[in-house]
C-alpha cells in the first residue's frame, strides 16, 4: 500500500479527479503497482498449484472408483452372510 500513497501523494485534488474520472487511466495506473503485480503472481501460484491438485485427483479416481466397488461387492456379501446368520440361529 505504500507505492499507492507514494504514488497519489503528489497529486492535486484536481489530479485526483482527473484520474477518477478517467476509467482507463485509473485502470492503467492500478496494473502498473507492484501490489498489482504481487497479487497477479499469487494468482497465477494459485491457479497452477490448483491445477496440479485436480490432476492428482484425478489419477486417484480410478483407484476410488475400484475400491468402492469392491466396498460396495463385501458390504452385499456381509449382508448375505448377516441372514444366513440369523436364518441358522432361528433354527437353532
Amino acid at each position: 500500500m505504500s507505492s499507492f500513497n507514494e504514488k497519489f501523494s503528489s497529486y492535486t485534488m484536481s489530479q485526483l479527479n482527473e484520474v477518477l474520472e478517467d476509467d482507463e487511466k485509473l485502470s492503467d495506473m492500478v496494473q502498473d503497482m507492484e501490489e498489482m503485480h504481487g497479487v497477479q503472481q499469487s494468482k497465477e501460484t494459485t491457479l497452477v498449484s490448483n491445477r496440479t491438485l485436480a490432476e492428482q485427483n484425478l489419477d486417484l479416481q480410478p483407484r476410488l472408483e475400484q475400491r468402492k466397488e469392491t466396498l460396495t461387492q463385501r458390504y452385499a456379501r456381509l449382508q448375505e452372510n448377516f441372514e444366513s446368520f440369523q436364518l441358522r440361529k432361528s433354527t437353532v
